[in-house]
């Protein structure tokens, strides 16, 4: 396809659905001269919140959750009481 002006609308937008279709997440890679790069991903990816992300390189912590979701699944789950008086 070559290349197309496009407009945005009045709020900076411009549409993708009639070039692509229903295309739900995209990569977006800015390019050394400004222009920029949309890569579709056909595969459902996980986003992961920037406050999370240190779980994912932490394999040490992230063995510790599973375990611990784990065991909360099975009931294998102990009470310490309230933890209200520590909250901010």
């Amino acid at each position: 396809m070559e290349g197309q002006i496009v407009k945005p609308d009045a709020r900076g937008r411009v549409s993708l659905k009639k070039f692509v279709g229903d295309v739900a997440k995209y990569t977006l890679k800015v390019n050394e001269d400004g222009s920029l790069l949309l890569l579709p991903s056909k595969k459902a990816a996980h986003t992961v919140p920037t406050s999370e992300k240190w779980l994912y390189s932490n394999p040490k912590a992230r063995l510790a959750l599973e375990k611990g979701l784990m065991e909360a699944a099975h009931g294998q789950v102990v009470s310490l009481g309230s933890f209200a008086k520590y909250a901010v």
